[in-house]
């Protein structure tokens, strides 16, 4: 399957992935809803900030997916944060 980050055309068996996924009963509702959650989550997330986890929290970001950013994003919800990139 193709990987993130890469920015080339997905392969046959990834193209065969998602089309069988969303071909499933309710497949594409399912594949879109986490977009209907954003603005939601948005809301949620201003709550949160007002006041912030002091349990410690391990913020991982892979080389291709938010990285060093996952620690910055994760602070705003937590005091005590360790990050570790993958």
């Amino acid at each position: 399957m193709t990987s993130p980050g890469d920015t080339s055309k997905p392969d046959e068996a990834t193209r065969n992935f998602f089309t069988a996924t969303y071909a499933q009963q309710r497949g594409m509702r399912a594949g879109f809803a986490q977009f209907t959650a954003f603005s939601q989550g948005a809301k949620d997330n201003k709550v949160f900030e007002q006041t912030k986890l002091t349990t410690p929290v391990l913020a991982v970001g892979g080389e291709k997916s938010f990285g060093a950013l996952q620690a910055v994003i994760m602070r705003h919800v937590a005091t005590n944060v360790q990050e570790r990139g993958c």
